[in-house]
């Protein structure tokens, strides 16, 4: 009879060792890489220490400042994640209309080179943003703290974006054939920083009085701005 067309092999799923071989292989990428590298020790303040602490300090804030009750305090949150994301909405909307230069390479002997730049003064807004949460924490009154979350995650979401960005052009080009791994290295990373630093920041601040919880509040606010400007 005619010759049977040849059928291709389905791929077989990866074992967990695979996937963690996977998983390690994509850390080794972002190690080797100076801008990842710089990226992902930077972000473990914000992810592990930042914003688990300013969170689980609101509370305080609400009852024993503004002394609201315990359903005000349910909407004042959800007015918090509002101005948050309106902040981040409005710094991605803008971000649509800025024209970035392109990238030179990643790596520039002796010097910054352009995506390290960017990632610069896109820094130093991230700092204006983590010290616009002091701001949430004096403020008079619940609508200028909102005010505050809102004008602290605008200067936020300018710079996430940006070195989302960056990291993207850093990605595809030094690992076009292992962004997948890449990605989950580093999503794997924060989420777990995220965790820890929910599971042990918040519990410290929740547990604290409120003057102590503010003050630890404000001290890495300040140490987290310091950071990045």
């Amino acid at each position: 009879g005619p010759p049977q067309p040849a059928v291709a092999d389905a791929p077989q799923p990866q074992g967990f060792g695979a996937r963690v071989g996977d998983l390690v292989e994509g850390f080794r990428l972002v190690w080797r890489n100076r801008f990842l590298r710089f990226y992902l020790l930077f972000s473990t303040f914000s992810v592990m220490m930042g914003n688990p602490i300013v969170f689980s300090a609101l509370p305080h804030y609400l009852s024993d400042i503004l002394k609201l009750s315990a359903i005000a305090q349910s909407s004042a949150f959800s007015l918090y994640l509002a101005a948050a994301s309106l902040g981040v909405g409005i710094a991605s909307l803008a971000m649509m209309f800025i024209k970035t230069t392109k990238s030179a390479p990643a790596f520039a002997p002796g010097e910054l080179s352009t995506l390290e730049k960017q990632g610069r003064w896109s820094s130093i807004l991230h700092g204006v943003g983590w010290l616009l949460h002091l701001g949430v924490f004096f403020a008079p009154s619940l609508p200028v703290s909102i005010a505050f979350m809102a004008a602290a995650m605008l200067f936020s979401g300018f710079a996430v974006n940006i070195w989302s960005s960056l990291v993207q052009k850093v990605v595809a080009d030094e690992a076009p054939q292992d962004m997948g791994k890449v990605y989950a290295a580093l999503l794997f990373y924060q989420l777990a920083c995220s965790i820890a630093g929910s599971l042990l920041f918040g519990w410290i601040i929740t547990s604290v009085p409120t003057l102590l919880a503010l003050k630890i509040t404000c001290g890495v606010i300040v140490f987290m701005a310091g950071l990045d400007i």
